[in-house]
């Protein structure tokens, strides 16, 4: 219960305060969405966009992780793209200039309480350390 303590501890630090000190990230994800494309067979798409708030007139890629945090048989418990797109898709590519939409559908095991997603943000530039952002699991039924 303690790792789960501090892993909401750093969620609500980075809502609280986004801006904690760090520069400021060469990509960043909005508009973040759940939709309910199947409820019933636990099908969701993940849809958010991407866009640079600095420097939009270089093009920017990387690669993206996507983990979801939640309760699985009443313990604590992640599972990564690869596991939600049933081994089709570990990571997602990215490649834009200004701004760049993604919907990444995904199922989750039947057994599996979603409670927030996290996005990783990978840049390729090597000068750029990974970052995540994370959002609160909250479908909108389509």
């Amino acid at each position: 219960a303690l790792g789960r303590a501090q892993q909401d501890l750093e969620f609500y630090r980075g809502i609280a305060n986004p801006v904690a000190g760090a520069k400021p990230q060469p990509v960043r994800v909005q508009q973040f969405q759940v939709l309910a494309t199947d409820a019933a067979a636990r099908s969701y798409t993940l849809r958010f966009a991407l866009n640079r708030p600095t420097r939009p007139e270089e093009s920017s890629s990387g690669i993206l992780g996507v983990t979801i945090d939640g309760e699985r048989g009443g313990a604590a418990a992640r599972i990564d793209l690869n596991t939600l797109t049933d081994g089709k898709t570990r990571e997602l590519a990215y490649s834009f200039r200004y701004f760049t939409s993604i919907e990444q559908p995904v199922t989750l095991p039947a057994d599996f309480k979603a409670e927030r997603v996290t996005i990783e943000i990978r840049p390729a530039r090597k000068s750029v350390a990974p970052y995540r952002q994370t959002f609160v699991w909250n479908p909108d039924v389509t």
